[in-house]
């Protein structure tokens, strides 16, 4: 008896063969397609595949998506970049881990009412009541080595103090402290390849929160 088909390599194998067609690159090798897969855990993977099947992630052309429920002139987006010097595509890991995760809480709380949306007041996935009250925002990183740093820093930011007027460029950590408290989620989970921590932000002053490991009981 065979090994059940895995549908996402399927998918991956369109993206990159579609975006090959497109740019006139060259066919890719199988030690290509068997990286991407092995750095994926086998959650992103299946989350990614019941999208597609689901109707959440939908298809845009061969390599390029859009998520349900987001609005007009949001995405597409491209599951794939070009890569000039190389001509082979590059992979854009982030968007694996945000339509995952999108997925995952789309299914999970649309049908409560929860309004779910991707690249909304500049966050990369919000939760939000049914009257736009958000309740829970979603930071989404490519690796899972980056989140203890950020998450230190977005920390000592809250403790000290968010000067909304200081300059955030290549400061992401400033930014998302600013979003914190101009937003005020209930809330925050940051999310990456392999790895989430969940916390609910607490408000001790206008422009203070403090990140209190918990458990998100909205999903």
């Amino acid at each position: 008896m065979g090994e059940p088909k895995d549908y996402f390599l399927d998918l991956l194998r369109g993206w990159v063969q579609g975006a090959c067609r497109e740019w006139g690159y060259s066919e890719i090798s199988e030690s290509y397609f068997a990286g991407i897969y092995q750095r994926l855990p086998a959650g992103v993977r299946a989350l990614v595949a019941a999208g597609y099947r689901e109707g959440l992630i939908e298809p845009v052309g061969t390599y390029r998506f859009t998520l349900r429920g987001l609005p007009p002139g949001k995405g597409p987006y491209a599951w794939v970049s070009r890569h000039a010097r190389t001509r082979v595509p590059s992979m854009n890991w982030e968007y694996l881990v945000q339509a995952a995760e999108y997925a995952r809480v789309y299914a999970a709380l649309s049908p409560k009412g929860y309004l779910v949306a991707a690249e909304d007041r500049l966050m990369d996935i919000t939760i939000s009541e049914s009257d736009g009250t958000l309740k829970w925002y979603i930071e989404v990183k490519e690796r899972a080595s980056e989140v203890p740093d950020f998450v230190r820093r977005l920390a000592e930011y809250g403790l000290s103090g968010v000067d909304l007027d200081a300059p955030d460029r290549a400061n992401d950590a400033l930014r998302k402290a600013k979003y914190l408290v101009l937003y005020r989620p209930v809330y925050l989970s940051i999310s990456a390849i392999g790895l989430r921590r969940d916390f609910q932000v607490t408000y001790p002053a206008d422009n203070r929160f403090a990140l209190v490991d918990d458990m998100v009981p909205l999903a």
